[in-house]
């Protein structure tokens, strides 16, 4: 599992929509770099767990992503966006 620092999506009347932005790092809270983080309301009513957004981590582990369309926070019946991150694993080469 890989930690996360993370803010929340927030709407500030005066700027605007803020996007969810944060760093992720390992267990020695380095930044890790080339990490797929992934907004999520949840599964959807046909099984599938659409993306609301999805950036990749750059050198320094941060990424960001913009608050979705109120359109599409509509389209699921749960209330509790979620995020996960995915990073491919390659095994040791000789």
């Amino acid at each position: 599992m890989i930690p996360l620092v993370l803010s929340l999506l927030m709407l500030s009347p005066a700027q605007g929509p803020i996007p969810l932005s944060g760093t992720a790092i390992d267990t020695q809270r380095q930044p890790l770099d080339g990490v797929e983080i992934y907004l999520s309301r949840g599964e959807a009513p046909d099984g599938t767990v659409p993306s609301l957004g999805r950036d990749t981590t750059g050198p320094e582990g941060r990424y960001r992503i913009a608050k979705p369309e109120p359109r599409r926070l509509r389209d699921f019946p749960t209330t509790n966006p979620f995020l996960f991150a995915y990073r491919a694993w390659r095994w040791p080469c000789p």
